[in-house]
């Protein structure tokens, strides 16, 4: 998963997960991505839960849960291009309920934000000849050049260019929710 959490209200627990993945955009929204969201139920949850066709309650919690983030403007679907036309980002969210003790849709929205503010988007590069790589961000300096590393390493520049290192792998992600602000 490119983003997860887990969130519990009281004795009721949701674990949500985010997945990325390059799909070509669809024909009547050529520079606007996707979220998907699916909320199960599992009969581990809860004594009412059935194994089979998914319940009335994950499918109306699934409703409820992609209209308040698209309300909320949690997900910028235009932010999702990568290139318009050809491609873009298709955000699954899937979120489980391990345990179903009452205010399932606040346990399980609470989680889908979380996972959704975790989500790490990977740097997509669009070659000539229009086929696209998924890879990771490179440290940049202020010209956008490669930043060359000269100086002699000690404990000192070993921890501050790991923690460069490990900042720069995270793309700016357009998926970052907004309902705290």
């Amino acid at each position: 998963a490119d983003g997860s959490t887990l969130a519990k209200i009281g004795r009721t627990t949701a674990l949500a997960a985010v997945k990325l993945e390059l799909v070509t955009p669809e024909l009547d929204a050529p520079d606007e991505g996707g979220l998907d969201v699916t909320v199960e139920l599992p009969p581990m949850c809860s004594a009412a839960a059935r194994p089979g066709r998914p319940s009335e309650e994950a499918a109306y919690c699934s409703r409820r849960i992609a209209d308040a983030l698209r309300d909320a403007k949690v997900v910028d679907p235009k932010r999702l291009c990568v290139d318009e036309g050809r491609f873009a980002w298709r955000a699954r969210l899937d979120v489980y309920v391990l345990d179903h003790d009452g205010c399932v849709l606040d346990a399980a929205i609470l989680a889908a934000n979380g996972a959704l503010r975790d989500c790490v988007v990977p740097v997509v590069s669009v070659d000539e000849r229009g086929e696209a790589s998924v890879g990771e961000a490179v440290e940049r300096d202020d010209d956008d050049d490669p930043k060359p590393e000269k100086r002699k390493k000690t404990k000192s520049s070993q921890k501050k260019k790991k923690r460069k290192t490990r900042n720069a792998r995270r793309a700016p992600s357009p998926l970052k929710a907004r309902l705290f602000l």
